[in-house]
């Protein structure tokens, strides 16, 4: 699956809060909220893209 295929906005919005970035991102601990969204967003993009590989 591409991140770039059409998703529903709540299909995607499903997928992201159930992704390890989201995790990540909600724990304070792990500062990534410090980082660009463009880090956070190639970070999704990753794990979205290597599922089903």
């Amino acid at each position: 699956m591409n991140i770039e295929n059409k998703l529903t906005e709540q299909n995607a919005t499903d997928i992201f809060l159930t992704s390890t970035a989201y995790a990540q991102l909600a724990t304070e601990s792990t500062l990534l909220w410090q980082k660009p969204w463009q880090e956070i967003y190639e970070m999704f993009k990753e794990e979205f893209n290597s599922v089903g590989k």
